[in-house]
């Protein structure tokens, strides 16, 4: 995890922490925050909503208070998202530091 820090800090960005889930590596970015969908059947058709988020705790804390604004019980929606947080998918967000580093894979 580290040497993935060292080398994205190289590049010019700038992450602030980072976690390993799965053999892959989150870096923590400034408003941006990996989320994982899940649907809902609604009135007019599914509903897509977050069910899980991890990533930038103040990026995180504001959508906590989105959340605590509303009158409803129901999670976020795409249409609750802030413009300024970058939300990317949980799935398509982790880094393979073996290809990321240019390391053979562990066997």
């Amino acid at each position: 995890m580290a040497r993935v820090m060292i080398k994205l800090w190289t590049q010019g960005k700038r992450a602030t922490a980072a976690s390993i889930e799965n053999g892959l590596v989150y870096p923590t970015f400034t408003n941006t925050l990996y989320i994982k969908w899940d649907e809902y059947e609604g009135p007019n058709g599914p509903v897509r909503y977050i069910s899980s988020v991890t990533g930038d705790p103040a990026a995180a804390m504001q959508l906590d208070a989105i959340r605590d604004s509303r009158d409803t019980d129901e999670s976020l929606s795409e249409d609750d998202l802030p413009s300024h947080i970058t939300f990317i998918p949980y799935d398509e967000g982790g880094i393979n530091p073996y290809t990321f580093l240019d390391l053979p894979e562990k066997q």
